[in-house]
């Protein structure tokens, strides 16, 4: 362990940034240190994905034990994992000193450098519920990046169980990630308004880049100002973003 790993250790940064207890310059100086530090970025992950998942099961306890899913903190990891460096891929992007054109910015804003990953979990008792059944055959597609083939899939098991948020959520990336972003916002929108619930931060961040997708910047930004208001893990990032967009002076059509 280096000295710098050390003071993030000794200083608990990664609690404070996670709960977004750290000034801009200290946040800045970290999400540095992330992208040239794997142990601190596992560490990271890690406790992010504690958190979703810890969120979920306090927000959820009839549906889980209901449904009797057994997640797998390997697949929590990854998908936290994946989000978290997508978002500090667009960070060093927007703060490394260049400025590029109002189109290269609303391109970098929308893009999906990573979508978040899945690591399908074991579903007892899926066969017995068509619904689960259904999101886990979708999920599976989803998992090997078959998304067009996860679509149908996923509508299917949406149809079967509307309330099913990780199915509209996944359902509204897989639309996204296939560039259909009027067929993913409503999926991601309801999620961002089922409240309260662990996918609340990623469905409004997932959203505002399907708005700058569309060039609709308002609703990217008022996306944006919803995560910033959540105050979670992408906050910082968030105000970033909304920083950057004060910089652009004309949208192409």
């Amino acid at each position: 362990m280096d000295a710098a790993c050390k003071k993030v250790t000794h200083e608990e940064t990664i609690e404070h940034y996670l709960t977004g207890r750290l000034s801009l310059e200290e946040a800045e100086a970290f999400e540095q240190h992330l992208l040239g530090c794997q142990r601190c970025f596992s560490e990271l992950q890690w406790r992010h994905a504690a958190a979703i998942e810890l969120r979920s099961r306090t927000v959820h306890p009839a549906v889980s034990s209901r449904r009797t899913i057994k997640f797998r903190w390997r697949w929590a990891a990854a998908a936290a994992g994946a989000v978290l460096m997508a978002a500090l891929a667009t960070f060093v992007f927007l703060y490394r000193g260049v400025t590029p054109d109002t189109e290269a910015v609303i391109k970098q804003l929308a893009s999906l450098e990573q979508s978040p990953l899945y690591v399908p979990w074991t579903i007892r008792g899926a066969k017995s519920q068509p619904a689960l059944e259904m999101f886990a055959k979708g999920m599976r597609e989803y998992a090997r990046q078959k998304y067009q083939d996860a679509v149908p899939l996923l509508e299917d098991a949406a149809r079967l169980d509307p309330d099913h948020l990780p199915t509209a959520f996944y359902l509204g990336i897989s639309y996204l990630i296939l560039d259909q972003p009027d067929a993913g916002i409503p999926w991601l929108a309801k999620v961002a308004r089922a409240e309260p619930n662990p996918y609340a931060e990623e469905s409004h961040w997932y959203l505002s880049k399907a708005y700058f997708k569309k060039r609709n910047l308002d609703e990217a930004r008022r996306e944006l100002e919803a995560v910033v208001e959540l105050g979670g893990s992408y906050a910082p990032l968030a105000q970033k973003a909304l920083e950057r967009m004060k910089t652009l002076r004309h949208v192409p059509k």
